[in-house]
């Protein structure tokens, strides 16, 4: 009887996911960036970015400088084993977990939601813009065809963010 509740105890601890800290370097958030571009101009380029990406806007306020996107799809990616991006494009990395396995591609390029908050100010040298990923999700299939939406461990990679200051520089 004993050795019944070891080997519960020994099954239950073993089904449990443990996740793995990031080996990789990414940014540091929020990104900042600055331009020798008017306010007007920075803005009207960002709003221009999003709609030509299909990035619905859920909050803007110019007068703030705050623009915030509604909940839009992104690709994310997890590490391999030396720490390096499985899908170097991919704009979220997620930490890696004792239930992936390293070698498959199903990792490599993970469908998921995120927000994107983007704080453009005034500064003595032109436009401070400051980006930030938020509310990153990732969908699970559950066995019996539902969905749910969990909270993503991992960072931003920089890869959106550097798009949209290409995009305005």
């Amino acid at each position: 009887m004993k050795y019944f509740f070891l080997i519960a105890i020994l099954s239950m601890s073993s089904c449990s996911v443990k996740y793995y800290p990031l080996k990789g370097h990414y940014p540091e958030t929020p990104i900042i960036y600055t331009s020798e571009k008017s306010f007007d101009k920075v803005w009207d380029n960002i709003i221009d970015f999003f709609a030509q990406k299909g990035i619905s806007i859920a909050v803007i306020d110019r007068t703030s400088g705050l623009i915030v996107s509604s909940q839009s799809g992104i690709i994310g990616t997890t590490e391999n084993s030396k720490g390096q991006l499985r899908y170097k494009e991919a704009f979220f990395v997620l930490q890696s977990s004792n239930a992936m396995n390293d070698n498959s591609d199903f990792y490599k390029k993970i469908n998921m939601t995120a927000k994107w908050n983007i704080r453009i100010k005034k500064i003595d040298s032109g436009t401070s813009i400051n980006i930030n990923l938020t509310d990153a999700e990732r969908t699970i299939l559950l066995g019996n065809g539902a969905k749910q939406a969990t909270a993503a461990l991992g960072r931003t990679t920089g890869v959106f963010e550097n798009l949209v200051y290409n995009d305005i520089k």
